[in-house]
Order: structure tokens, then sequence, then C-alpha cells
């Protein structure tokens, strides 16, 4: 009797678990192997920093297509910066006043600015259909050794939301 309770216990388990892993593209999250990847198919945004010396500045504050970015990758690496805190910072500030501009600024480091225009992008990707992706790269602030500039084609209220900081 007992065996006949189980049989059917762990047959209604697995009927569930692959309904689940059958409408969700063959994840679930408490069986994926990837459970950080819970959400995929979501659109996300990242943040990315481009060193655009070189590059005109009437094609710097303009909206590309990822992979095609204005000037050379400068990687969060070699500018010594954890790329997962750089781009929380990045994605998730909601009021960029002076502190926070300052911050950015210091995490970046005066020394890797020194001489150089370093440009601070936010890549906004989602899926197209079933099997692609696009992704856009939206210039945000620009440091350079005297100041920091906001994009002069986006609305303030991009860098501004209407909470307190």
């Amino acid at each position: 009797m007992f065996r006949k309770q189980a049989g059917k216990i762990l047959l209604i388990i697995f009927s569930i678990n692959a309904l689940l892993v059958a409408t969700h593209k063959g994840e679930f999250w408490p069986f994926s192997i990837y459970p950080m990847f819970s959400k995929a198919g979501q659109p996300w945004t990242r943040a990315l920093i481009r060193e655009v010396s070189e590059v005109p500045d009437s094609l710097i504050w303009k909206t590309y297509n990822y992979p095609d970015l204005p000037g050379r990758p400068a990687t969060t690496e070699a500018l010594g910066i954890d790329n997962i805190d750089y781009s929380n910072f990045v994605c998730k500030t909601q009021n960029w006043n002076n502190q926070r501009v300052e911050a950015l600024r210091y995490m970046i480091g005066e020394n890797h600015i020194k001489n150089k225009k370093l440009l601070v992008i936010k890549v906004q990707g989602q899926l197209t259909g079933t099997s692609g992706v696009s992704a856009s790269a939206l210039p945000f602030i620009l440091f350079d050794q005297q100041d920091n500039h906001f994009n002069p084609q986006l609305d303030p209220s991009i860098y501004f939301s209407h909470e307190n900081p």
C-alpha cells in the first residue's frame, strides 16, 4: 500500500515538473542547472565604458546598435572596477545628482580619465522573435579631464526621477 501511494506521489511530482519545464523552454527554476537565468527572456540593461577621445563630438551622443559602438573598449578589468558593481551603479541610479556623478567618476578613477574622454553607455537589450536579440547602446555620461557631461539629446527626466534621492 505504501509503495502504491509513494509511486502515485512521485508520478504527480514528475508530471508537474515535466509540465513546468515544457512550458518554460526547458528551464524551470527549482530544477534548473542555472537558476541565475530564471529571468531569461526579460529585457535587460547593462553598462559599458568606451574611450572616445578620437571620436568627433558630433558622433559621441548618437544612439548605436550594439556592437557598432564609437571609440575603443575601456574594460572594467583594465580600469580596476568590479563589472557587476559598475553596471549596477550606472543602471540602477535614478537621481544623477553631483554626488552620484562624482562617485562614478571616483569609481572609474581620475588617473584613467586624465587626457582621455570616457563615455558611459547603457546597453538595453531584449529578445526579438524566437532566436534573435536586439541591443541598443545609449550614450549616457561623458567624463573628460575637466568635467562631466550628460547626453544633451536625452530628456532630463532620464537623469532625475521625481523621488528624493
